[in-house]
């Protein structure tokens, strides 16, 4: 496991644990077309090429940032 993969976990369970359960995944495709945001639990189950993950805070509902990813 790289420390970059690594910190990218770090990053996410500490959201788990102190913001709340729901993330969104947004970004783009290989082609360079948007997809759809993913709204899931387990963001670190996806592959992502080029995107963001976002947590839904519990006290005013909004995104803050965690994590951006690009290769």
């Amino acid at each position: 496991m790289s420390a970059k993969y690594g910190e990218r976990i770090h990053n996410i369970l500490h959201a788990m644990i102190n913001y709340s359960e729901n993330f969104v995944i947004t970004g783009y495709l290989k082609n360079g077309r948007r997809f759809k945001p993913i709204h899931t639990q387990t963001p670190q189950h996806y592959n992502i090429w080029k995107g963001s993950i976002w947590v839904i805070r519990k006290d005013n509902g909004k995104r803050k940032l965690i994590q951006r990813i690009w290769n």
